[in-house]
């Protein structure tokens, strides 16, 4: 977007949603309106009124730090709830391969995710102990694992990076 507004010279205003949609941190907000102001770009806010004055640029500076604070607290407070749901013993996110997410029942509204070996699982171990003998390339393997009918959640046979990140992943 900036590079547009620095190669077209006909563009002369920025409309934005919120300051928060521009950028997520103070230093992020300044560097992006000093391109505005060198570009000759006006920056106007549809839910926000934005004045070209002393008080105008306070309030800026304000609602950027709000948007910076904002972003922080919301990373803080999911990491605490990630922590959490670990601490109890169930699974944040999509089960990595050789495992599917299960949900115990009576742990909350729709049940605590939960890991369990998938069914391919064996195809897993089997991945694990051949490339650990190293008689097999990432390519050899991924092969080797489609032709044993390894599949990937779409139904299609996984990709030399989907392996990858398997064999690298600590789970």
């Amino acid at each position: 977007m900036l590079a547009r507004l620095t190669e077209d010279p006909s563009i002369d205003c920025l409309v934005v949603h919120k300051l928060d949609r521009l950028a997520r941190n103070l230093e992020d907000h300044a560097a992006v309106r000093a391109a505005l102001r060198k570009a000759g770009v006006q920056l106007h806010s549809v839910t926000e009124s934005l004045e070209d004055s002393a008080s105008g640029k306070l309030v800026e500076g304000i609602l950027a730090s709000i948007a910076e604070f904002y972003s922080a607290n919301l990373s803080q407070e999911i990491r605490k709830g990630l922590d959490q749901k670990a601490a109890e013993g169930g699974w944040p996110g999509r089960a990595p391969f050789g495992y599917r997410n299960v949900r115990r029942d009576g742990t909350g509204r729709r049940g605590e995710s939960v890991l369990e070996p998938d069914p391919q699982a064996p195809l897993a171990v089997w991945a694990f102990e051949r490339y650990a003998t190293g008689e097999l390339s990432l390519a050899s393997l991924t092969e080797a694992l489609a032709e044993k009918g390894l599949r990937n959640r779409l139904g299609n046979p996984p990709g030399v990076s989907a392996i990858h990140r398997m064999l690298r992943n600590p789970i």
